[in-house]
């Protein structure tokens, strides 16, 4: 009796899995939905035609577009993106978020100065110096990451 029992339980159990399989398969069962906030998004880099761009040096030089949130690409047009240069940004008052990627090892002087909306900024591990007047009058800045990494910080770089 024992394993006439033991087949019947290993056989239901295997008709119910199918079962249940084919019930989500076929949208029987409801599905689960995630909150928003939940779901990771990754943000697209902001165009190169948005940026001048010094390949020689892998400098950005100028930010020419008018997104509020920029994305840095690490690369443009096949060269590593490895500063972000001199007044690059300097005056993007509507600039609210900029993300910086892993392939900058340097932000330049001033920079960022002037971005009056600017609210938060995480520097990346690969950043090591900061510059003079980096993100001088940068009025609405009030969260700033800076990774153990950066060995220099320049007078009034967050002033």
């Amino acid at each position: 009796m024992g394993k006439i029992l033991k087949n019947w339980r290993r056989k239901s159990l295997s008709f119910f899995a199918m079962v249940l399989v084919t019930a989500l398969m076929i949208g029987l069962l409801p599905t689960v939905e995630l909150p928003t906030a939940a779901i990771e998004t990754v943000s697209e880099a902001t165009p190169a035609s948005d940026f001048r761009f010094h390949a020689a040096t892998g400098t950005i030089e100028e930010y020419i577009g008018s997104a509020a949130e920029v994305v840095i690409p690490e690369e443009i047009n096949g060269v590593k993106v490895t500063t972000i240069g001199d007044s690059a940004f300097e005056g993007c008052t509507s600039l609210t978020s900029v993300t910086i990627p892993d392939s900058v090892t340097e932000i330049k002087y001033s920079a960022f100065n002037g971005c009056t909306s600017l609210t938060s900024i995480t520097i990346p591990n690969s950043v090591t110096e900061i510059g003079k007047s980096a993100f001088y009058d940068c009025t609405s800045l009030t969260s700033v990451t800076i990774p153990d990494n950066v060995t220099r910080i320049r007078e009034s770089a967050f002033f």
